[in-house]
């Protein structure tokens, strides 16, 4: 197989899964606006590392294929084979774009959570707010300083 064709198809198939990605990502952006609990949140992280990684597979092989076309500047030997090969452009160009879409996606879920965290952090502050930073009880009362013993107060 040419270095292209084994070019072509690796990114083809992370293009497939860059889909699956964005599916997911659009996904975890309806369940942050829905308030997640803790457990999502962990799931969702989860389930996002599982994409990194196959992706940076999918890096990998690129990189380890553009090396092999004997050149150490990987992003000049692409551009080169895409000068000479339609497909091969067409099938970078769509990769790029979802790339794209999934980098501005994952950033904008990145700001939800960061904006879920600063209103969590208020609250707790809110409730730790008093001078002698005490929190309140599930009576709404202020807890004296220490662990609290058997329930409510």
């Amino acid at each position: 197989m040419s270095i292209t064709a084994m070019l072509q198809q690796t990114i083809t198939r992370q293009a497939r899964l860059l889909k699956q990605f964005i599916a997911f990502l659009e996904s975890e952006t309806e369940a942050l606006g829905q308030a997640p609990d803790p457990a999502l949140l962990n799931q969702l992280s989860l389930r996002k590392k599982d994409f990194a990684d196959r992706l940076a597979d999918f890096d990998q092989q690129r990189t380890e294929a553009l090396l092999a076309a004997g050149s150490d500047d990987i992003e000049a030997t692409l551009e080169v084979l895409c000068e000479h090969d339609a497909a091969l452009r067409d099938a970078v160009a769509r990769w790029r774009q979802l790339v794209r879409d999934a980098r501005r996606i994952n950033v904008r879920n990145g700001e939800i959570l960061l904006a879920l965290s600063r209103h969590n952090q208020k609250a707790l502050q809110a409730l730790q707010g008093q001078p002698d930073g005490g929190l309140y009880t599930a009576r709404g009362r202020l807890a004296p300083e220490g662990p609290v013993r058997g329930g409510s107060r």
